[in-house]
Formats: structure tokens, sequence, C-alpha cells
């Protein structure tokens, strides 16, 4: 990686307020995230377990399960990915090829 000239400049109280909103409001996506995460993983137990009692499990068949409000559908995906490690390593004149370089600027947020 790149070395970018780094500039340092004392932070105001507002911007210290707003990095602390920050450091909350992402504390808080962090914990929707795995409340999100568990749910989801409580759905696909129980199309798992009717997908298995039609005799079909869960990955070979999509799962519907309804009421009078809500339809869940838990559908088998297939994807593809291109394994980057292994391609640098076998084919590293092709990867140079295909590759694309970009250039983002990261927040971070840490105590002093």
């Amino acid at each position: 990686m790149e070395d970018f000239y780094t500039h340092a400049v004392p932070m105001d109280a507002a911007v210290a307020q707003l990095a602390a909103a920050y450091e909350d409001a992402k504390a808080a996506v962090r914990a929707a995230e795995e409340r999100k995460d568990s749910l989801a993983n409580q759905l696909k137990a129980h199309a798992e377990a009717a997908a298995l009692q039609s005799g079909h499990p869960l990955g070979t068949t999509r799962v519907v399960l309804e009421s009078d409000t809500l339809t869940v559908r838990v559908t088998p995906v297939e994807t593809w990915r291109l394994d980057s490690t292994r391609m640098k390593k076998e084919a590293p004149e092709t990867y140079v090829r295909w590759a694309k370089k970009s250039v983002s600027n990261r927040l971070e947020v840490a105590a002093s």
C-alpha cells in the first residue's frame, strides 16, 4: 500500500460530539445486526424443519412460511466468487491484467 501524508489537527468540541455520536450509532448498528442475524437463523431453522418434513433438505427446495400478515421465503441461492488469493499465487500475470485499483477514504474513530 502507498504511504499517504498524515495531517493531524486538533478536534473542536462539535467534531468531538459528532465522533462520539458516530461511535454510539456504530454500537447500536452492531447490536441490531446481531439481533437481525439471530432472528434470521431462527427463521431458517423453522424453514429447515418444514423442508425436512417434506422430505427435501433445505438448500434443495424453496420453503415458504405463511401467516395472515407475513410471508417468509427461504430460497437456495448459488453464487460464484473468484478466489483472488489463489489467483495471485497461481496466475499472478492474469491477476495483474484484470485487477482494478481503487482508493477510498476510510473513517476510523478511536479513543485517544
